[in-house]
């Protein structure tokens, strides 16, 4: 009988009792997760990059019973490097283009053309993004794009009152 629609009881009785390992990554994981949420009530300052890197840093210092760390360098060789560079390469390229303006430029550019029509501002929109999408990957494109639909729907929610 499927364990909640998912798993079978049988399935899930071969894999066996949690070994330590397996309970010091779910603590880590844990403990991340827990500190990405509730971040704001620290007495200090500490941002989301410096929560991940701790986490993992742990992994890397707790001892293992099989090998001298539960994480080591030899088990990240099979790590997607390139997806890892892509994804981060992407959060880059937003912030910098945030940072630099360009991204409330490009929003008043689209709100400017379109006379304060929404339809002509969704259809400058999709026409950007998919031009962009040749050029960036689809994360930093979101990340650029959100910001500049906030700028733009503000400004034609003033335009229309």
């Amino acid at each position: 009988m499927p364990f909640l629609g998912i798993l079978d009881i049988n399935e899930l009785k071969k894999l066996g009792k949690i070994s330590y390992e397996e309970k010091a990554v779910l603590v880590i994981f844990n403990l991340i997760a827990f500190s990405w949420i509730f971040k704001s009530y620290f007495p200090f300052e500490i941002s989301d990059v410096s929560i991940g890197i701790l986490g993992v840093s742990a992994l890397f210092i707790i001892p293992s019973k099989d090998k001298n760390f539960i994480l080591n360098w030899d088990d990240t060789k099979e790590l997607s490097w390139g997806t890892l560079i892509l994804f981060g390469g992407g959060l880059a390229l937003a912030n910098g283009l945030e940072s630099s303006g360009f991204i409330n430029v490009l929003g008043e550019y689209i709100k400017h053309f379109s006379q304060g029509s929404l339809l002509i501002a969704l259809i400058i929109s999709v026409f950007c993004a998919m031009f962009l999408t040749e050029f960036m990957s689809n994360l930093a494109l979101t990340a650029i794009l959100i910001p500049i639909l906030t700028v733009i729907s503000i400004s034609l929610y003033r335009l229309s009152f």
